[in-house]
């Protein structure tokens, strides 16, 4: 009798400590075009994120189109961080592989794939542990169309025809955004057209606060939003900055001008 109830007592817990493993904590978010966090009726793609049921920090991550279909999915040794582990994969809403990765403590190690929404190979970018990096774009029929090995602030650039023939690369491979006349331009006109909130002077509130905003291709400022927050009043007058920026020459990447996410800090200090 003691026998059958020790054995009932052990199955009991064994099913109990299998449901446990079973039941994983499960959220969604919702983001915009431009991946920033939105409600569900503004969104583009929403991420299911299921969290380990032994270490909540850790998950899983599937992020859908807002037609249900696959866009990434892969995990996360940081899920307030999103910070990524392990192979991450992208896919167009076709259903075509777009990009392949894999991640150590969230930066990208080994090789890289990206593919052109047809499925054809587009690059492939190799990341050395002695930090040099080479990226290799592909023609579609397979020949190498441009070569870039990066590495001990040196790079070498190579450029070939769809021969197989080298010649001198005549665009940049890929930049940055830049604001007109620099970093030094930029900071006259934030300091010309900024006003300190009369409100936040009275309560004798300062500091820096952090926006994020897109650069398009055409240069222009769009989609800001508040990244690290002050107060109220700081946060609206540096948005409010950033939107009134002129045109910058936009970024590139892989020769393409591309739209580039960038954040900007702005230090609002009382003088005393």
């Amino acid at each position: 009798m003691k026998s059958n109830i020790t054995s009932r007592l052990v199955i009991a817990i064994f099913v109990a400590f299998v449901f446990f493993l079973h039941t994983q904590a499960q959220s969604v978010f919702y983001y915009d075009k431009h991946y920033n966090y939105t409600d569900e009726t503004n969104a583009s793609f929403y991420e299911m994120i299921t969290a380990d049921p032994l270490e909540r920090n850790f998950g899983r991550y599937e992020v859908y189109y807002i037609s249900g279909k696959i866009y990434k999915k892969g995990h996360y040794s940081s899920i307030k961080d999103r910070t990524k582990k392990d192979t991450c994969i992208e896919y167009y809403e076709n259903g075509n592989k777009k990009s392949f990765a894999y991640y150590q403590n969230g930066k990208t190690t080994g090789d890289y794939y990206t593919w052109n929404e047809n499925g054809i190979l587009k690059s492939k970018t190799t990341y050395q542990e002695n930090g040099h990096v080479t990226t290799v774009l592909f023609y579609e029929n397979g020949g190498v169309r441009r070569k870039l090995i990066t590495g001990n602030n040196q790079s070498v650039d190579s450029c070939f025809n769809g021969n197989g023939q080298f010649f001198k690369c005549l665009s940049p491979f890929e930049q940055l955004p830049t604001y007109l006349g620099g970093i030094e331009a930029l900071s006259r006109f934030i300091s010309k057209n900024i006003k300190y909130p009369k409100i936040a002077r009275k309560k004798h509130e300062g500091g820096k606060v952090y926006i994020s905003f897109i650069i398009n291709t055409e240069g222009q400022v769009e989609a800001p939003y508040v990244l690290k927050s002050v107060s109220k009043e700081i946060d609206e007058e540096a948005v409010r900055v950033i939107m009134l920026m002129p045109r910058w020459t936009p970024g590139i990447q892989d020769e393409k001008i591309v739209s580039v996410k960038y954040t900007l800090p702005i230090n609002f200090q009382l003088n005393r």
